[in-house]
């Protein structure tokens, strides 16, 4: 019996550290999606703002995987969607600096990322709104310290609009 109530507190303990280390992350970046124009045509293409907010005192690392350093940032769009990356993301030119944690050069990002990604609907897709979602995996740091990796999804809505044979056919 008193095996079993340690088992349950330490497993209770594990779950609360956990949550606690998501709810770090979480605070010390902020994700916002947008999307420009909200209103776009079946087969064209958008671009879609991922701005990411970072903490004072914290970073995020670069896009660029580097060999032997540590996560890179990596923004994807989830599949299943009527979506798809039209090109490569942009972003602001990372901070560049020697990490002796790693040992080599890393690419990140303090304050404020703004990440641009084109964007394309398939041609097949239908009138209406549908959600653009975006995964972001990241790893927040300070000097001292790194957080758990960590992936967060953020949504947006975009209109898909009439393409000029759809009205024909409703006509």
């Amino acid at each position: 019996m008193k095996n079993s109530l340690l088992c349950l507190i330490g497993s209770a303990l594990l779950l609360l550290a956990g949550a606690n280390a998501r709810a770090q992350n979480a605070s010390r970046v902020e994700l916002k999606l947008d999307v420009q124009p909200q209103t776009v045509k079946p087969g064209k293409k958008f671009d879609a703002r991922l701005v990411a907010k970072i903490e004072d005192g914290w970073h995020v690392y670069g896009l660029t995987k580097i060999p032997g350093g540590p996560i890179p940032t990596q923004i994807t769009l989830t599949t299943g969607q009527p979506f798809s990356l039209a090109g490569v993301i942009g972003g602001p030119v990372p901070i560049v600096d020697r990490d002796s944690a790693f040992g080599v050069d890393v690419e990140y990002y303090e304050g404020e990322a703004d990440f641009t990604l084109p964007i394309k609907v398939d041609p097949k897709t239908r009138p209406g709104t549908r959600e653009l979602e975006v995964s972001v995996r990241f790893q927040v740091c300070s000097g001292s310290m790194c957080l758990r990796p960590q992936t967060v999804k953020r949504t947006a809505p975009v209109t898909i609009g009439r393409t000029s044979s759809s009205r024909k056919k409703s006509d």
